[in-house]
């Protein structure tokens, strides 16, 4: 179970890191930062883990080139 949540942690400060670049001059009130995580991103981001984690099933054992939920490349996975 550790090593789930050091894996989610390490995705979202990565998703994080290229959220800040993407927002540059996008930032908004707290309050509505949050309206949009709540309603958009987390659902987002709740689906495409779901679906990568139905494909790595289908798949075996096979590594995607990056990662579905946060993109990072492969070289940066931790192997658990």
């Amino acid at each position: 179970m550790a090593r789930l949540f050091q894996a989610i942690a390490l995705s979202e400060d990565a998703q994080a890191r290229r959220f800040i670049l993407q927002l540059r001059g996008q930032i908004q009130v707290t309050e509505t930062n949050c309206v949009t995580a709540f309603e958009e991103e987390i659902p987002d981001l709740i689906a495409r883990y779901n679906g990568a984690a139905e494909a790595a099933g289908k798949d075996g054992e096979q590594v995607p080139d990056h990662c579905p939920v946060c993109t990072a490349a492969a070289r940066r996975f931790i192997k658990g």
